[in-house]
């Protein structure tokens, strides 16, 4: 598989241009150079509403032979198996990235990948989780990437070197009383009561410990002493 980048490291002009101007490049750019579908995947459905605006103007003079196909999960079904199913023309498939490991689209011969994800965070001053997009990581920037001929990184090559080397754990970023309270209690009744005396591969965020065993105290679980 020929793996590419667009914009180029060097083309700082490009990089700063809106995400829906740089995939709406990488397609067109994708549209002369290769055959077949292709398949861009983004960020979240605003991302996604905006790419298809974009694209839909810039191939004005071009849609006799070809479609574009948003691709999330609100959509109906009818909309999201007219992406997905075989097509007379040549098709445009703007899909968020959560189905980026299990999506199979027959015909894609390009994957655009906008470099970014959306995934929910928990703020401990709020106590709320919250979406936020943030840069994929390297494991999912290549996964599920065998089948097309051609993989595009709409990002520059020091961005993607940038890439956080591996998903950071849910602990780190998901909401403490859904995450850590199974094993804040487990380790209470082990007689642990300070996370530091364990030896981890990838030791919980001192934040969401402190927040799950106040959360846990008020509860009642677990005594003054943490017990």
């Amino acid at each position: 598989m020929e793996e590419r980048y667009q914009p180029d490291e060097q083309d700082r002009s490009e990089r700063d241009r809106p995400l829906h101007a740089r995939i709406t490049a990488a397609v067109l750019t994708a549209l002369r150079e290769a055959s077949g579908d292709i398949l861009v995947f983004l960020p979240g459905g605003g991302e996604i509403r905006a790419c298809s605006e974009s694209l839909r103007s810039a191939l004005e003079d071009k849609t006799a032979g070809i479609s574009i196909h948003p691709l999330y999960g609100d959509l109906p079904f009818e909309e999201q198996e007219r992406a997905i199913l075989p097509s007379g023309k040549r098709k445009i498939v703007l899909a968020t990235n959560i189905a980026e490991t299990s999506l199979t689209i027959e015909g894609v011969k390009v994957v655009i990948d906008s470099g970014l994800t959306r995934r929910l965070q928990h703020d401990p001053a709020t106590g709320m989780n919250r979406l936020v997009t943030v840069a994929v990581s390297k494991a999912a920037a290549t996964s599920g990437k065998a089948g097309p001929a051609v993989s595009v990184r709409a990002s520059a090559t020091g961005f993607t070197a940038a890439m956080l080397i591996r998903e950071r754990s849910l602990l780190a970023t998901g909401n403490p009383s859904g995450r850590s309270l199974p094993l804040i209690l487990e380790l209470a009744v082990w007689g642990v009561k300070d996370p530091a005396n364990l030896s981890w591969l990838s030791p919980p965020p001192t934040v969401a410990w402190e927040s799950g065993r106040r959360l846990l105290m008020d509860l009642g679980a677990l005594d003054p002493e943490a017990r």
